[in-house]
């Protein structure tokens, strides 16, 4: 019994660290980005006063798991999802809305720009999870199979893919004001 209860520990903790820890370096990126040219950048702590967690963590939920029912469904729903709801974080950061306005939002903006929205996000999904495999391996190899070790791969893998995809999101938005603002 207590090894199932530290079980479920180990997988709680391993989740919400990395679930806040994601949203917050990805809201961090996206703050950065997008802070006025003229002004300075805001601090990490005003970053973290900033995000609001508990939409940030819900729309992320909500991604997570209308993707994989498309991809039960079918893999090309998946595939749809995926593209449709792909700017939705983005959207909580930069526009502050609700978790159900941010997937509305994110389909709003990428209907009439799917392929371009697919091209940025596609490879840097495939590309973060190959490397978040070798990162794992890596780990593994050298740690072993341990609490430890799936927590540090994890991380590793977070940290050095979340702000391309954060990167990805905003490049993939289709808004010619946002195009502007990035030139």
């Amino acid at each position: 019994m207590i090894k199932l209860a530290a079980a479920i520990g180990a997988v709680a903790a391993i989740t919400m660290t990395g679930l806040l820890g994601e949203v917050f370096y990805s809201g961090a990126v996206a703050v950065s980005l997008t802070h006025p040219a003229h002004e300075k950048a805001p601090s990490i702590v005003e970053v973290a006063r900033r995000l609001n967690y508990r939409r940030l963590i819900l729309v992320d939920i909500a991604y997570v798991a209308l993707v994989i029912v498309g991809l039960v469904a079918f893999f090309i729903p998946g595939i749809l999802v995926f593209v449709w709801f792909g700017l939705a974080g983005p959207v909580v950061e930069l526009e502050g809305r609700t978790v159900a306005a941010a997937l509305r939002r994110s389909a709003s903006l990428v209907r009439h720009n799917f392929w371009l929205v697919f091209l940025v996000l596609a490879p840097v999904e495939l590309a973060g999870d190959a490397v978040a495999e070798l990162v794992g391996h890596f780990v593994h190899g050298i740690l072993g199979d341990s609490f430890f070790a799936t927590w540090l791969a994890e991380s590793a893998s977070n940290i050095a893919f979340t702000p391309i995809f954060a990167v990805g999101g905003g490049a993939a938005d289709p808004r010619p004001d946002r195009a502007q603002a990035r030139d």
